[in-house]
């Protein structure tokens, strides 16, 4: 039986050091530099839409802001099964289920938070330029603050697209066509309220995607033109491109007490990767795609006469009490002398009470030379219409649709008549 050699001190000192060396290599656990690298903090963002492009530059701002450091996951098709995702999806956020969230603006009304109404006051916001330029100002940072109370906090609010009349029955051009008509909405206190308000019956519906969306029944629909050609876009359907009752933002929110348990810089990058998702080129109002399709699929595109529009603002919406919740907005348009009367109406608003305020301003609408709606109608006026053309059957003229020759329109260039 041979002796087994012991090894000597020089040698456990050097396998030491190589069993460390290896180890130390092998673990990932240091960056190039020799630093530890640590894991970054993923937060999980709930998506109500199957397309997440609308919440991707959040999450790559984020991701490039913070190095790495900070990472969304989004999750669309939140609640997939629910016809009511976005009020669900507000409440799960509140629950903790999701740490972040995304969803139109116009749904936190369905759970009681009203700070948003004033963005969708009839027919105020009706151009993708007024907008970017109503987001770029201090307002939405006031919007915000009121999901505090409700245990949520607001990071940002981003450009959304313009929803539209598209007609099934009959073309909406004038405050008359709405009559007994009844309108697919998506749920919203004010959006309901609107079309109330011109004697039009609000039908909630579902998801507004192709294959899901129900059209038996209604008279025509509200919605953006990606929405509209994705699910609506019927044989025979006419959309009014130059009728903008609203436009559809989105909040990124965030849980309350996840936020509380960042620290400073991550709770700063969030901030800041919302404010920079907001100028992001998929934002800026192009609807020329969705447009051009549905003029291929023969969906045809006109325009509200000057005395239709003028019919619409002057009609029972004006007085619509919800703008009077909102906190002051008479910076709605300052710096623009064009809207300066609108901001500073919006924000009078909270210092009458309702009935009063519902009576004073459905007046100025009406009557006062500085009025916002007034001032955008003489605009649009002042540019021309094209020349009209016969309905058919129904025996109305239907303006055909020159966008380029109104800002707050639709941009199609394939359009013609």
């Amino acid at each position: 039986m041979k002796a087994r050699a012991v090894p000597g001190p020089a040698w456990v000192a050097l396998a030491t050091t190589l069993a460390i060396g290896a180890a130390a290599c092998g673990s990932g656990s240091l960056d190039k530099a020799g630093g530890p690298v640590t894991k970054p903090v993923v937060l999980t963002l709930a998506d109500g839409e199957g397309d997440l492009s609308n919440a991707q530059p959040f999450a790559n701002a984020v991701s490039g802001l913070s190095r790495g450091s900070l990472q969304i996951k989004i999750e669309g098709d939140w609640r997939h099964t629910d016809p009511n995702y976005e009020t669900g999806l507000i409440k799960d956020v509140q629950a903790g289920k999701a740490q972040l969230g995304i969803t139109a603006s116009q749904a936190f009304d369905t759970v009681g938070i009203d700070s948003f109404q004033a963005l969708q006051t009839p027919f105020l916001i009706d151009s993708y330029p007024l907008e970017r330029k109503v987001l770029d100002r201090g307002i939405p940072a006031r919007m915000l603050a009121g999901l505090r109370p409700y245990g949520l906090v607001g990071l940002g609010i981003l450009p959304g697209p313009l929803r539209r009349p598209l007609g099934f029955t009959r073309p909406l051009l004038a405050a008359s066509d709405y009559r007994g008509a009844r309108i697919g909405i998506r749920p919203s206190q004010v959006t309901a309220d609107i079309f109330r308000a011109l004697g039009a019956i609000p039908d909630t519906q579902t998801r507004s995607r192709s294959g899901v969306s129900i059209t038996r029944g209604l008279t025509g629909f509200e919605g953006p033109a990606n929405i509209i050609d994705s699910g609506f876009a019927l044989p025979g359907a006419i959309l009014t491109g130059n009728v903008v009752f609203e436009p559809r933002p989105s909040v990124i929110f965030m849980n309350q007490r996840a936020f509380g348990s960042l620290t400073p810089g991550e709770r700063g990058v969030l901030l800041r990767a919302a404010a920079k998702a907001r100028s992001t080129g998929i934002y800026q109002g192009n609807d020329l795609a969705s447009v051009a399709d549905l003029c291929r699929r023969g969906i045809k595109i006109v325009s509200a006469s000057a005395a239709d529009l003028a019919g619409l603002r002057g009609s029972d919406t004006a007085g619509l009490p919800h703008a009077g919740r909102q906190p002051d907005h008479q910076d709605l348009h300052r710096g623009d002398r064009g809207h300066a009367e609108g901001g500073r109406r919006l924000a009078q608003h909270r210092d009458l009470p309702s009935g009063r305020r519902q009576k004073r301003d459905h007046q100025r609408r009406r009557h006062a030379p500085g009025n916002l709606a007034r001032q955008l109608h003489a605009e649009r006026t002042r540019r021309g219409r094209g020349r009209p053309q016969r309905a058919g059957a129904a025996g109305r003229e239907l303006r055909p649709f020159h966008p380029q020759a109104q800002p707050g329109a639709l941009v199609v260039a394939e359009y013609r008549r």
